[in-house]
């Protein structure tokens, strides 16, 4: 990449990459991707993740989503236990209660799998 693309991508801490059904060359990328992971083993750790940033959050939140960002911040601000409690708990009852299809990940496969067909 170019030192201005580069520049921009360290200023963002963002990496954009090209869909593989525009590459020229269709054994450049896998078609099917296996990472080894299901659904629920991602929500596993986002939750995992989120219950570790409300107990314990960061000083500095710069680098998380915006969302999660104002959730952090807010649950630093209040300094309740109360609170905390109450929104790892509704975390988890939304979790439970809209548990991953794996969807998602199934029509990325589905879409990856067309490349070499476009060739």
């Amino acid at each position: 990449m170019p030192a201005s693309t580069a520049r921009l991508v360290l200023e963002n801490r963002a990496l954009r990459w090209s869909s593989p059904s525009l590459f020229n060359d269709p054994f450049d990328v896998p078609r099917e991707l296996s990472f080894g992971i299901s659904s629920a083993e991602i929500a596993e750790a986002l939750a995992k993740r989120f219950t570790s940033l409300i107990e314990h959050p960061p000083e500095d939140t710069s680098d998380l989503e915006p969302k999660l960002r104002l959730i952090v911040d807010t649950v630093k601000r209040s300094n309740s236990p109360d609170l905390r409690s109450q929104m790892i708990a509704e975390f988890k009852k939304t979790s439970e209660t809209n548990p991953p299809t794996g969807a998602s990940m199934e029509a990325l496969r589905e879409q990856r799998k067309g490349v070499g067909s476009l060739f």
